[in-house]
């Protein structure tokens, strides 16, 4: 062999044995299967149990059921929330749970949908917006000390929940006493609040911007979303506005100008209560029914499309969630999940396909 191709050969050889050994394994252990960044998951029943998993499939109880069932669970960095009557705070993971709101300034909306089921809001009446390190919820009716219906918390859910009040927010000047009821957080970073009974909603786009109300082409007062009786609650997919009717007759509608305008979707089901919604890393929007199951939007068409492999007929859909896992070699493996009458449901393909990982009767899932 020549000195040149000699040369050639052992440059080449470290080269072709990291190709083969350095990006996957260090000591015989293969980076691809090692969880660098694990996800946590929480979900409640309909007898108030908070689980917790890792995976989607094996549980632990970290509130043991009272009989009052969960109406959202969220976190604030590394403390847990779950909403019951009142909002409770845990910091040390379920150990113990104390008053984060109490009752009295926690908002409800008791009532019942289309189909005679009892609501009371869902998921989307809270949010902890990690960029700001703040919280909002949907907090009692207004008066003159919580003119919006909201209040927000920077201290992780402890120590209080401080009302947003009038004089927070000065541009503000047709919206009235605006009960909020939902909350959702465009990819660009503007938080959007919505009165799903009055339709009226407010935008803020960072700390240092007050609440802006969102003014319809059509009145000043109200947005242009249809229908009487209609409860609306919010979601989205990257920067568009995602309106859904939990009360069930007036479907969905879509804005792409902070709410001036609005177009509803088709291929709705009629006469059913849409109760969930989220856009899992912002790849596409999956919408949850009362006993119609799931459905993907098609942004190229702006209709509803059913999504059927894998999951149960006459389902409940109550909740989404996506979380990913983050291998040591950088790989990740994104999950959706469903809380659903019929169990939990878990996708690994971004909604396409299904597989029920644990039975039950669920109302929330974060």
């Amino acid at each position: 062999m020549s000195k040149i191709n000699l040369f050639k050969a052992l440059l080449l050889a470290p080269v072709a044995l990291a190709g083969m050994f350095g990006c996957k394994k260090t000591n015989n252990i293969n980076n691809d299967q090692v969880i660098q960044t694990p996800y946590s998951l929480y979900f409640t029943d309909t007898a108030g149990t908070l689980f917790n998993s890792t995976d989607g499939k094996t549980t632990k109880v970290i509130f043991a059921a009272d009989g009052v069932a969960n109406r959202c669970v969220f976190t604030m960095n590394n403390n847990v929330l779950m909403a019951k009557a009142a909002l409770y705070v845990s910091t040390n993971n379920g150990v113990n749970f104390n008053y984060s709101c109490e009752a009295s300034k926690l908002a409800t909306y008791p009532t019942t949908n289309i189909r005679g089921r009892y609501m009371d809001m869902n998921q989307s009446m809270a949010i902890f917006v990690q960029s700001w390190n703040h919280g909002y919820i949907a907090s009692r009716d207004p008066s003159t000390s919580n003119y919006f219906g909201i209040a927000w918390n920077e201290q992780d859910g402890l120590n209080g929940w401080i009302p947003e009040t009038y004089y927070d927010s000065p541009q503000v000047t047709h919206i009235g006493t605006m009960k909020v009821s939902s909350f959702t957080l465009l990819e660009n970073g503007t938080l959007i609040a919505l009165g799903g009974s009055t339709k009226q909603g407010l935008y803020r786009t960072g700390l240092t911007q007050r609440w802006e109300e969102m003014h319809s082409a059509v009145s000043p007062d109200t947005l242009d979303l249809p229908g009487i009786p209609s409860f609306y609650s919010l979601g989205h997919i990257n920067n568009r506005i995602i309106a859904i009717d939990n009360y069930g007759a007036s479907g969905a509608s879509y804005s792409d100008d902070l709410g001036t305008t609005w177009r509803q979707y088709a291929g709705v089901p009629a006469n059913t209560p849409l109760i969930s919604i989220a856009s899992p890393f912002e790849q596409i929007c999956l919408v949850g029914t009362d006993s119609m199951g799931l459905y993907v939007i098609n942004n190229n068409t702006n209709s509803f499309e059913q999504v059927s492999f894998g999951l149960g007929t006459n389902l409940v859909v109550r909740s989404i969630a996506f979380k990913e896992n983050v291998f040591k070699s950088g790989k990740k493996q994104q999950y959706v999940y469903l809380a659903t009458n019929q169990g939990i449901y878990q996708s690994t393909d971004l909604g396409h396909n299904w597989t029920k990982t644990i039975n039950g009767n669920f109302v929330a899932v974060y």
